[in-house]
């Protein structure tokens, strides 16, 4: 193997490491956005089901309501 060899793979080595960084910092910060998300939403359902609207049916399409707005 010739030094410019050398030199080339360890160049596409360190891209693929930069990538696969990129990357994984893009994974953690989704998951970490979905977890608040998570929480929030059984935050907003928890209220939900603790107001004290006027039907079971209004609760479940109210709560849908909010959950919906929430997550957007």
């Amino acid at each position: 193997m010739t030094e410019a060899e050398r030199q080339a793979a360890i160049a596409a080595f360190n891209r693929d490491e930069a990538i696969y960084a990129q990357t994984r910092q893009r994974a953690e910060q989704a998951k970490e956005e979905a977890k608040r998300a998570r929480k929030e939403a059984e935050f907003w359902q928890r209220h939900c089901r603790n107001t004290k609207e006027n039907t079971p049916e209004e609760i479940k399409i109210h709560c849908k309501k909010i959950t919906r707005q929430k997550m957007m």
